[in-house]
């Protein structure tokens, strides 16, 4: 299966040490003028969806402030943007982590299938990274916390970072990074200045993907120009899940579920068996996963596509983008069904995963339960 492999002697990947920036020109050029202006707010909420460069504009501002602690100076009146060149010595240092006035507090990873299913900030890590601020910051500069992402915070973890809000310790900077500000308690949204960054237009995310450090050291990295036009259509203006798409092969399993849904409602029986035989081989697990989030996305989209009439994302790969069966056929289906279908589909697809069940199995009964509702025959 055709992807992009990460190779083994690659440099530290993340926002820590990237340092371009594509389409936040907006949202950067607020925080900019917000420092030069004096009255910076204590806390900032940078929202949006996940991949976009909420993280990288939080690390881009935290080299900035600490490289010039003054508003007032003249290279910070002079500069057009928050970069700060690689070579520069806070910047060296904080890619080092020896910088102890920028902390950043995040999920603790684990390889266990449950700790994967969604990260966690624990108070323990809150109180890990904040327990320096009681002191001054070195050269009195800044010291910034950039916690990523709040929406991983427990209660307890939301309530210390919230009695710091509350109480901001002097020339401290908290940058909160969220994905779905609506699951942060409101008291927290209330004393955050928000900032929203969209997701990044084609181009930007093509520029993106050519400099992102997990791919452009990957074993055969495209050219922005070479990268696959289903990951673009696929990743929602998303760097980030661009390149989860780029190496767990979304290019091809895009066109799989293509040539699978197209051929509805008369299901290619072979081509099914085939690739749900091809999908749950042994390491096989994170094509499996994503072609599943392929397949409910799809069909999520085609319901409100045929809803609203917009098409989405997966139009963009063919003409009908896998929705013929949507257009008034003779069978043609209720909504109704093709809603009750998604509900059903991931329903089992939790519980394949979470029971352990035969994804094989799971993977042919949702192919012949798509082709009995194509075909008018029911869920």
């Amino acid at each position: 299966m055709a992807k992009a492999e990460r190779r083994q002697d690659s440099p530290p990947a993340g926002p820590r040490y990237t340092s371009s920036l594509y389409g936040q020109a907006a949202a950067e050029a607020e925080l900019l003028s917000a420092y030069r202006s004096g009255r910076m707010a204590h806390g900032w909420l940078l929202t949006g969806p996940v991949g976009v460069g909420k993280a990288t504009l939080a690390h881009r501002l935290a080299r900035f402030v600490a490289a010039y602690p003054d508003f007032q100076a003249e290279a910070v009146s002079k500069a057009k943007d928050l970069a700060l060149a690689d070579d520069h010595s806070v910047a060296r240092r904080i890619r080092a982590h020896a910088f102890p006035d920028v902390v950043e507090i995040a999920a603790e990873t684990s390889q266990t299938t449950a700790a994967r299913s969604r990260p966690v900030i624990k108070v323990a890590a809150i109180h890990r990274g904040l327990k320096g601020l009681a002191t001054t910051a070195g050269a009195g500069g800044w010291r910034i916390v950039i916690v990523d992402a709040a929406d991983d915070m427990n209660l307890s973890a939301a309530n210390a970072i919230l009695k710091r809000l509350e109480e901001p310790p002097k020339r401290t900077l908290f940058m909160l990074i969220s994905h779905a500000p609506g699951r942060l308690l409101p008291t927290i949204r209330s004393r955050c200045r928000r900032l929203d960054l969209l997701p990044l237009g084609p181009e930007d995310l093509r520029r993106a993907l050519g400099e992102a450090q997990a791919f452009g050291n990957t074993r055969g990295g495209l050219s922005p120009a070479g990268i696959p036009a289903e990951i673009i259509a696929l990743a929602g203006g998303s760097a980030g899940e661009a390149l989860r798409l780029m190496e767990e092969g979304g290019a091809e399993l895009a066109r799989d579920l293509m040539r699978l849904v197209g051929s509805l409602p008369r299901l290619d029986l072979a081509f099914a068996h085939k690739l749900a035989g091809r999908l749950t081989a042994q390491k096989a697990d994170p094509e499996f996963r994503l072609f599943c989030d392929l397949l409910l996305d799809w069909l999520a989209e085609a319901v409100r596509a045929a809803q609203t009439g917009q098409p989405g994302k997966f139009a963009a790969l063919e003409p009908e983008g896998g929705f013929a069966m949507f257009n008034g056929h003779a069978h043609a289906p209720s909504l109704a069904q093709w809603a009750a279908l998604w509900e059903n589909l991931a329903q089992a697809h939790g519980r394949t995963l979470g029971l352990n069940l035969d994804r094989k199995q799971f993977l042919l009964n949702a192919f012949f339960a798509l082709d009995s509702v194509a075909g008018g025959r029911g869920p």
